[in-house]
């Protein structure tokens, strides 16, 4: 499947190297304005073409890091679950930047191969209830259900996550920040 995605990015232009100051001081001039300059942000569009993948081994660590991402502030076990989603890899994919074979050659493609920008994939709660990560992030659905709604709801979400002759799925989905929101879902 091949997306295409139109990202702005700002940044900052890079400065030019100064010269010694004894240099500047002999030349008498000033360059207040030349700090002025390098403080306006350049706007620029870029056009990036998308493919989904099946997950694959060589995606571990571009999934990890998504998933560290994702729970930055929560205590999840991301290395076990990034290898849940390798194992089930019929589940979900992974999008990565399409592969233009009329301008890279083979070694540039061979570098790009493990590069992933975004992910989505399916953890069942029920099947996977022995491992740590499972539990870890039924708790933080638990603790976020308790801070942001009423006592009958936590106690609803409780006995769904628990009830083991239902299965739940937690679906979880993450991207790089300038990556377009509806790719990241598609």
């Amino acid at each position: 499947t091949l997306f295409r995605s139109a990202t702005r990015m700002a940044s900052r232009p890079k400065k030019p190297a100064l010269a010694p100051e004894k240099d500047m001081e002999d030349s008498g001039e000033d360059s207040g304005s030349e700090n002025d300059d390098s403080e306006e942000e350049i706007h620029e569009e870029v056009s990036v073409d998308f493919e989904a993948h099946t997950i694959a081994d060589s995606d571990h660590n571009g999934i990890k890091k998504l998933l560290q991402q994702l729970f930055l502030k929560a205590h999840v076990n991301t290395e076990e679950l990034t290898d849940i989603f390798i194992q089930q890899n019929h589940i979900g994919s992974v999008l990565k930047q399409a592969e233009d074979l009329d301008d890279a050659d083979e070694d540039d493609v061979a570098d790009d191969h493990g590069h992933v920008f975004g992910f989505i994939s399916l953890l069942n709660l029920t099947e996977r209830k022995d491992t740590p990560c499972a539990e870890q992030i039924k708790e933080l659905i638990l603790s976020q259900c308790e801070k942001n709604c009423e006592q009958s709801m936590v106690e609803q979400l409780d006995k769904l996550l628990n009830d083991n002759s239902k299965p739940v799925g937690f679906l979880l989905s993450e991207r790089f920040i300038n990556v377009l929101a509806q790719i990241g879902r598609a």
